[in-house]
């Protein structure tokens, strides 16, 4: 996706569009997503990232999953218009995220990165 055209971007978002979710949670198009994410133009990113906003139990799901961790951390790269909202969502979520195998690691991650609001996993 990195050097691809315009129109192939346009035309990977609109497949992963079509159930995010499922793409999100799976081992091998996880990456794909992720590189969607970071490579798409803002509407590309939004078609992804607007379903698998729209309900914090997908968010919290995401987080607990091996594969969704990743797309986790691609919704919260500074420039991806969703940062603010996913890291809002995480400190919510974080006392239900601290018992999970994958989500744990995640929330160190990004409490390294946060610059302001409370620290993510603090109640």
């Amino acid at each position: 996706l990195e050097h691809s055209s315009d129109d192939h971007r346009a035309r990977v978002a609109a497949l992963l569009a079509e159930n995010p979710l499922s793409h999100a949670m799976n081992r091998n198009a996880s990456y794909v997503v992720e590189r969607a994410l970071e490579f798409c133009d803002h509407e590309g990113r939004a078609m992804i990232a607007g379903p698998l906003l729209a309900d914090p139990d997908v968010l919290l799901k995401l987080s607990q999953s091996q594969a969704g961790s990743h797309v986790v951390r691609g919704l919260v790269r500074p420039g991806q218009g969703t940062r603010q909202r996913v890291l809002e969502e995480l400190r919510r979520l974080a006392p239900e995220l601290q018992e999970s195998k994958y989500a744990k690691p995640l929330l160190r991650e990004l409490r390294s990165h946060v610059e302001a609001g409370p620290p993510l996993g603090s109640a």
